[in-house]
């Protein structure tokens, strides 16, 4: 099984600073599960062509880490930004966020 690696750009090491000390154990548990190559739809969902979620449920809350696999770089997730999702339907706005988190990632990387 290949490693993966995760990286969490700066909004989401602010979104994780928002959650509390079970959640934030219970995403990072999820991300451990990625990392070491268990990939399951309850976890990493797809939601376009470029962004996927990682999904959490931590009492009662809904937790959603934003994220894309780099084009740069083999197996490697990068995360953008998080939220607490009180609603099934994913906000078109947290995807076109994501989107723009990505393409800032990929202009900063250019020489």
């Amino acid at each position: 099984m290949k490693e993966i690696t995760v990286t969490l750009l700066d909004e989401a090491i602010e979104f994780t600073g928002t959650l509390s000390e079970k959640q934030l154990f219970k995403l990072f548990y999820n991300i451990e599960l990625i990392k070491s190559g268990i990939v399951s739809i309850d976890i990493l969902k797809k939601l376009n062509t470029d962004i996927w979620e990682i999904r959490t449920v931590s009492l009662g809350a809904g937790i959603r880490v934003f994220a894309f696999w780099s084009k740069l770089e083999k197996s490697k997730l990068i995360c953008t930004h998080g939220i607490i999702k009180k609603t099934s339907k994913v906000s078109a706005k947290e995807i076109e966020k994501a989107i723009g988190i990505m393409n800032n990632y990929y202009k900063k990387k250019q020489p």
